[in-house]
C-alpha cells in the first residue's frame, strides 16, 4: 500500500514537471512585455520557453517584425533572463536580458537597422537620412528604463542625409559609447576616407545633452557645403563646427 502511495505521489510530481515544461508561450508575453514598453506581441506560438510572436508591433499598431525568445527556468525564482532575436522590415536586433525590480542588465546586444524608418530628432536639422546603422554592446544595466552604464559602438554606414531636395553622402560615421553613473560619453569620428571628415563628443544625461562635432568636407562639394551651412555657420578654416544641447548638463561635459 505504502509502494503504491509512494508511485502514486511520484506521477503526480512527473505530471506536474511535464505541464510546467510544456507551458505554452502566450504565459512568456507578460513578461515580455513588462521589459519592452511600448510593444505588443501577438500570433504566439512554441512554448514558454522557447517560443516565437509572429506579429510584434507598436503603440499605434504599427507592425514592427516577428521575434524568437528563449526564456530562462530562473523565472521561477524570480529572476527573469531570456536572449532574443528580432526581424523586422527595418532590420534585426538581439541580446540576452537579466532582470530583477527595475533593472535590466543586457549582455551581448545587437542591432541592424534601416536609418530612414527611424524618427530623426528635430535637433538634427534634417528632412531624412538613409544608410544602416549597426551597433554592438557588450553591456548595458538599465534603471527604471534609463542607462546607468554601457559600453559599446554604434555605425552609420553609407549616411546621407536630405536637406530641402538635396541629398549629401556623409560617408561611414561612428560613435564609440561608455557609460557610467547615468551618464553616457561618446566619442564621435569618421571611418575611411569618405566626404566627410567629423570629430566630436557627445554627453547624455537624464536632465540634458549635448553635441560637440566638428564637420570638414575632404574635397570641394558645393552641395554639400550647402547642406552642411544649413546646420551651422562655416569656420575660417573650412570647417563646420556644430554645437547642440537642451538640457542641464554636467560639468564634465565636453
Amino acid at each position: 500500500m505504502k509502494r503504491r502511495g509512494g508511485m502514486v505521489v511520484l506521477l503526480s510530481v512527473l505530471a506536474l514537471f511535464a505541464l510546467f515544461w510544456a507551458l505554452p508561450a502566450r504565459w512568456a508575453v507578460p513578461l515580455l512585455q513588462q521589459r519592452m514598453p511600448g510593444v505588443h506581441l501577438d500570433a504566439v506560438g512554441g512554448s514558454l520557453w522557447q517560443g516565437h510572436a509572429e506579429s510584434v508591433s507598436d503603440d499605434k499598431g504599427r507592425l514592427l517584425g516577428r521575434v524568437d525568445w528563449t526564456l530562462s527556468r530562473r523565472v521561477v525564482l524570480g529572476q527573469l533572463a531570456f536572449a532574443f532575436d528580432f526581424h523586422g522590415p527595418a532590420g534585426t536586433a538581439g541580446g540576452e536580458l537579466e532582470g530583477k525590480g527595475d533593472v535590466q542588465a543586457w549582455r551581448h546586444v545587437r542591432l541592424d537597422l534601416d536609418i530612414s524608418r527611424l524618427k530623426l530628432p528635430p535637433a538634427w536639422r534634417m528632412e531624412g537620412a538613409t544608410g544602416r546603422l549597426s551597433g554592438t554592446f557588450d553591456t548595458v544595466t538599465l534603471r527604471s528604463n534609463w542607462p546607468q552604464d554601457l559600453s559599446g559602438t554604434l555605425r552609420w554606414r553609407n549616411a546621407a542625409v536630405l536637406s530641402r531636395g538635396e541629398t549629401v553622402n556623409l560617408g561611414d560615421l561612428r560613435a564609440d559609447l561608455a557609460g557610467m553613473a547615468n551618464v553616457i560619453h561618446g566619442e564621435l569620428r569618421d571611418e575611411g576616407e569618405g566626404p566627410v571628415a567629423l570629430q566630436g563628443n557627445l554627453l547624455v544625461a537624464p536632465i540634458g545633452w549635448r553635441l560637440a562635432a566638428n564637420l570638414r568636407p575632404r574635397k570641394a562639394d558645393t552641395a554639400l557645403d550647402r547642406v552642411l551651412g544649413r546646420w551651422t555657420r562655416k569656420a575660417a578654416d573650412g570647417s563646420y563646427p556644430v554645437n547642440l544641447h537642451a538640457g542641464v548638463v554636467p560639468a564634465e561635459a565636453p
